[in-house]
């Protein structure tokens, strides 16, 4: 066991302690965090909580719905977080690709930035899990029966063809894929329910024309834990559709022009494509 070793996920620069300017969205965030917990869970150590609350600009600018500042999605770091957090700026920091396990009994591992996507934390879906349900300040109803998650972005993402990230999915395409999906799993009375960043009168025809209803969760993360609910998922080129899919270790459907094998290690029998 290490002695004086913390886990320190930093999410993105300046880190302020109480909040951090600008950052990425959830899905991106959620890298560090998991690398940390896992580092943790191999190394011993204390795990800290990183710093969620940001400033963000673009999201008032384009009037999304969630704006995407993070502040409220985790219970509040108790005393015990503080003291460890604290305690952290004394160690050596060692970035995390950089630590010796042999020689760096005291230390502060700092874990930034995207890593190697999923492909670093393809064996721990349990354990970040957990720690995300433990941390969430809103409960999640796990009891909830959801046959199937369809994750509409909308917000930054771009209305255009390609094959990379970033990019919005035609609403036909969503409509073709859950036909696929409910040949795969059968039966009557399917449970749908879309998942999405964007406004309700945004997607309301969708909604409609899918014969889903439209999840509200308080919050993005309760939104992605009850999204990875679903016995299968309707994905869309987001870090965040893999999180849930990850998360849940479901069956999902991808678009097929969508090049995902950077971020995510196929799974032959559970990734399907449309």
């Amino acid at each position: 066991m290490q002695k004086n070793l913390y886990h320190l996920p930093v999410l993105s620069t300046p880190d302020l302690l109480a909040f951090r300017l600008f950052g990425p969205g959830l899905g991106n965030l959620l890298f560090p965090i998991a690398r940390a917990v896992v580092g943790q869970k191999k190394l011993g150590g204390v795990m800290v909580p990183p710093t969620l609350r940001q400033i963000k600009f673009g999201t008032y600018a384009r009037r999304e719905p969630d704006k995407r500042t993070y502040g409220r999605l985790m219970e509040h770091r108790t005393m015990a977080d503080w003291n460890n957090r604290f305690w952290s700026l004394f160690q050596r920091k060692v970035a995390e690709e950089n630590f010796d396990r042999d020689k760096d009994e005291s230390a502060t591992i700092v874990y930034q930035g995207l890593g190697n996507f999923f492909h670093d934390i393809k064996q721990e879906s349990a354990e970040i899990c957990g720690w995300l349900v433990k941390r969430s300040r809103h409960k999640v109803d796990f009891s909830r029966c959801i046959d199937i998650s369809v994750h509409v972005r909308r917000g930054d993402f771009l209305n255009a063809n390609g094959s990379g990230a970033n990019i919005q999915i035609p609403d036909e395409w969503y409509i073709g894929a859950l036909q696929e999906a409910r040949k795969v799993i059968g039966g009557r009375n399917q449970r749908c329910v879309i998942f999405t960043d964007g406004p309700i009168d945004q997607i309301k025809d969708l909604s409609q024309r899918l014969g889903a209803e439209v999840d509200a969760s308080p919050n993005a993360l309760v939104s992605l834990l009850s999204m990875s609910r679903g016995r299968i998922i309707i994905t869309s080129r987001s870090t965040f559709s893999m999180w849930a899919v990850f998360l849940g270790d479901r069956v999902a459907i991808w678009d097929r022009t969508f090049a995902s094998s950077g971020y995510w290690p196929h799974r032959p029998d559970a990734d399907l494509v449309f």
